[in-house]
């Protein structure tokens, strides 16, 4: 039985840990723009003949990337930085070594909590957090689960879904 060499085990090591800094630094990055985010600092979200600073911490880049995250998965997005950090800890470490073989299941979780997000959106609380986002509760994406699937089932249809 031959056994592998440990340059090559190396090798991978080093490009899970690039891997892993980039998706930690994604996560950190996400999460600071999203926690500082102000509808207002997207122009078009307002109209104001002199331009206010940008509110958001990483700055219009920032502003930007939590505003497109939030219009594509709503209040959802929220969870996305968290995805990110524990895949950029499943590259470093090997005792998390198994959260790298379960990205798909992180994105079938997001993507079942943006329908869900969807259906209770009529609910107080998230009516309030999706109004002061600016955004849909279950994002374009929730939107379009409900319009194109969760219609045909119906609300206790898509909750079991």
């Amino acid at each position: 039985m031959a056994r592998k060499s440990s340059g090559d085990s190396q090798s991978h090591h080093g490009l899970n840990d690039v891997v892993g800094i980039i998706l930690l630094g994604l996560a950190i990055l996400l999460l600071v723009a999203m926690l500082s985010y102000d509808p207002h600092d997207i122009p078009s979200n307002y109209v104001a003949t002199n331009r206010p600073p940008t509110q958001n911490m990483i700055g219009a880049l920032g502003a930007y990337l939590a505003f497109f995250f939030f219009r594509l998965m709503g209040i959802a997005a929220y969870f996305l930085p968290f995805v990110l950090l524990f895949l950029g800890l499943g590259c470093f470490f090997e005792r998390f070594a198994y959260l790298r073989r379960r990205w798909p299941w992180a994105a079938l979780m997001l993507v079942a909590l943006m329908g869900l997000l969807d259906l209770v959106s009529g609910w107080p609380v998230f009516r309030h957090l999706s109004q002061s986002l600016n955004t849909m509760a279950g994002g374009h994406f929730g939107q379009v689960m409900y319009e194109n699937g969760f219609k045909l089932v119906g609300l206790a249809g898509a909750g079991i879904l």
